[in-house]
Order: structure tokens, then sequence, then C-alpha cells
């Protein structure tokens, strides 16, 4: 099961994805950092090279943080795409 609906599962609720910070250096391996929250308060960071990695690392942590596990299976970040899209924020990197 992933994170989204794990947190969906046990809150009733979608997780949200905040942009924290953007270096705006094209190489930079963590230019990206994006906080994951559930239910209004911040559960885990992560940083990537874009949005998405930077999303994935978050729910990741998150899901450690939350569940004692890591829920993200394979990589996917169609998960953190479908929360922002779910919140009505725009799900490009």
């Amino acid at each position: 099961m992933r994170f989204n609906e794990r947190v969906m599962q046990r809150y009733g609720s979608v997780p949200q994805y905040r942009l924290v910070e953007d270096s705006e250096i094209e190489d930079d391996d963590g230019r990206f950092e994006v906080a994951v929250q559930v239910e209004g308060e911040e559960v885990a960071r992560g940083r990537g090279r874009t949005k998405r990695a930077a999303e994935r690392e978050a729910a990741e942590l998150a899901d450690a943080s939350l569940f004692g596990g890591r829920g993200v299976s394979g990589g996917d970040d169609a998960d953190c795409a479908d929360a922002r899209d779910e919140a009505g924020e725009e799900a490009s990197s």
C-alpha cells in the first residue's frame, strides 16, 4: 500500500505537499525541498533534483515516521502527483 493510501485510510484525508525551497541551480541534486503535511502538521521533508523526487523522498520519510515502514514502493511518484491533483495544485516538476 502506498503512503497516500495509508494516510487516507488512517486519517481520512490525503497528505499535502508544499515546496519549501528551490535553489534554482540546475545541476543541484538537492535543488528542491518539499515538506509533506498530514492533518496540517509537517511530518517530513525531502530533497531532490526534481520536485517529484523531493516529494518521493518526503513521502518515504513520512511513511517511516508515521507507519514504521516504507510504503512508497518502487519509486512510484504517481502517489504524490495524485495528492497534488486532488489538492488542486499544479503537478509539474
